[in-house]
């Protein structure tokens, strides 16, 4: 099977029909007719546009609710306006440069200034993004297993959140450099060596492969592997100290309704029969029934809570 190549400059075609240079991975065998390519084309247009248009107004919206009611200000909603100001600007930043993609595959529009911003940029967003997740479940688990801590109570509760964010997103922005140094505008060449005229695209240079191989893959580990893993650790925790709760209190409220009742037997006839007699009011709950009911309405509470968190980070 051979690679359908142009007469010209020994290019060929991928699979949305642009002309390439022949020894690029993204050849394949069979030129693909010009109305699947255009259909194709239109297609992803507006799975982008749709995606750019709900994600632009749902984020724009939730800064808008936090920053303008006072009572909304809270510490969890500090980190979620700090998500929707993250996803806000990889939009801004990386809907551009996905229509180039797909209607100028092979030479981008944008210059060599942009495609160095966009990659700081959306780099930068991903790093705080992930982050600020695990600030916020630590945050959580701080609250909900050890809410007694010097570390729950230390200075105002916002201004220390606040500061939290500010260097997250530091951090955020020093682990991107490493990465964003390595892009540039690369000259496509020809089997030969010859340099293609006008197509320039915002990528990696060859001879920074092996470097760039190792910085992914360290931040691969440091912002993705490493994360999930402290995460998932801290939401198993929580859920163990929940249910911990749960047994103990309907423990210690068994062990308080049988002293109560021992008590109850040693006691006058008068006051057993004032206490458990008709006088009593049927439609009045039990102790061990109010704790019972509290202590389930509360671990509801708490893991719809984290359901919420979980599926907002999820959907942004």
């Amino acid at each position: 099977m051979e690679f359908n190549y142009t007469d010209v400059n020994e290019t060929c075609q991928n699979e949305l029909g642009d002309v390439i240079p022949c020894n690029s991975s993204n050849c394949v065998p069979g030129a693909t007719d010009d109305r699947e390519i255009l259909a194709l084309k239109v297609f992803m247009t507006v799975i982008y546009t749709v995606i750019f248009i709900t994600g632009f107004l749902g984020n724009m919206c939730t800064c808008l609710v936090i920053s303008q009611n006072r009572y909304m200000q809270t510490a969890t909603n500090y980190y979620l306006f700090s998500l929707a100001v993250s996803d806000l600007l990889f939009l801004m930043l990386g809907f551009p440069d996905e229509m180039n993609k797909t209607w100028n595959k092979r030479n981008y529009v944008f210059g060599a200034a942009f495609c160095w911003l966009r990659g700081l940029g959306a780099e930068t967003c991903a790093n705080a993004s992930i982050l600020i997740i695990v600030a916020f479940t630590v945050e959580r688990w701080i609250a909900l297993c050890h809410p007694f801590s010097r570390a729950h109570h230390s200075g105002t509760r916002l201004g220390r959140v606040t500061k939290i964010i500010c260097t997250l997103w530091v951090l955020g922005l020093i682990f991107a450099v490493p990465q964003v140094t390595l892009l540039g505008m690369v000259q496509e060449v020809t089997c030969d060596g010859q340099p293609i005229p006008d197509e320039q695209i915002c990528s990696i240079d060859q001879e920074y492969n092996n470097y760039a191989r190792y910085a992914f893959q360290a931040s691969t580990f440091l912002l993705f592997v490493l994360p999930m893993v402290i995460i998932s650790f801290l939401y198993i925790r929580i859920c163990l100290s929940l249910s911990r709760s749960e047994r103990y209190f309907d423990g210690d409220t068994k062990l308080s309704y049988r002293s109560t009742m021992s008590k109850n037997r040693r006691t006058l006839p008068e006051q057993a029969a004032q206490e458990l007699g008709d006088d009593q009011d049927p439609g009045r709950p039990s102790t061990s029934q109010v704790h019972r009911t509290g202590v389930e309405n509360s671990k509801a509470n708490v893991i719809k809570m984290l359901g919420m968190c979980n599926l907002f980070v999820q959907y942004n």
